[in-house]
């Protein structure tokens, strides 16, 4: 146990380093040397723990899913399953728009960079692509969760087809995701994201 959670940590120590470096540098311009550098372990250490650069990408959606995972831990039982998931939402972009608009010039362009990266990280192979899927799926079953206790607590209709509805969160979940790193012209604030779930719970109230 004790060395899981020692390679546990520098798992996440690699990850962090090389977060910080991309938003500083972009991705191209960081090396895995560099990144090694920062996190303090060898290049060695570094490759048993991401086979290649693009996981460091790819371990994002990881990271937001522990961090999903933990808000929810933390909620009170007299939170809505509305409540719930706008905070989810709301806390990951919050997260993300903290790393990736500053408000200076140069960390816009950087992060429309990395994300871009991103999204090619994922199709580099199938075995990238099923890596994103499995996080894509496991991010709905959280919402399915909260979306079952909305059923059990009247707030949503006995009929609600739960694993549909959990689709269209995703969907709108990375549309607002999108709408606020790369539309300068969308609006891809927080209060529209609001706005959407609202309308779309409004939909499903018995």
């Amino acid at each position: 146990m004790a060395k899981y959670k020692c390679s546990e940590r520098t798992h996440k120590k690699i990850y962090n380093a090389a977060r910080e470096l991309f938003a500083e540098r972009g991705y191209d311009a960081t090396s895995l040397i560099d990144i090694a550098n920062k996190a303090e372990v060898s290049v060695g250490t570094l490759y048993r723990h991401y086979p290649a650069k693009q996981y460091l990408l790819l371990y994002a959606a990881d990271d937001a899913l522990a961090s999903m995972r933990a808000l929810i831990d933390g909620f009170s039982d007299d939170m809505s399953c509305y409540e719930k998931i706008l905070a989810v939402m709301s806390a990951d972009m919050r997260d993300c728009l903290e790393v990736f608009d500053s408000g200076e010039p140069s960390a816009e362009d950087l992060g429309y960079g990395l994300h871009l990266e991103h999204r090619s990280a994922i199709y580099s192979s199938p075995t990238a692509f099923d890596y994103a899927y499995r996080n894509r799926a496991a991010m709905k079953a959280l919402f399915e969760d909260m979306l079952e206790q909305g059923v059990r607590n009247g707030e949503l209709a006995g009929e609600t087809d739960i694993a549909d509805f959990a689709d269209i969160l995703v969907a709108v979940f990375f549309r607002q995701y999108d709408l606020a790193l790369f539309d300068p012209d969308g609006d891809g604030s927080l209060g529209a994201l609001e706005r959407k779930l609202s309308f779309l719970f409004d939909l499903l109230k018995p």
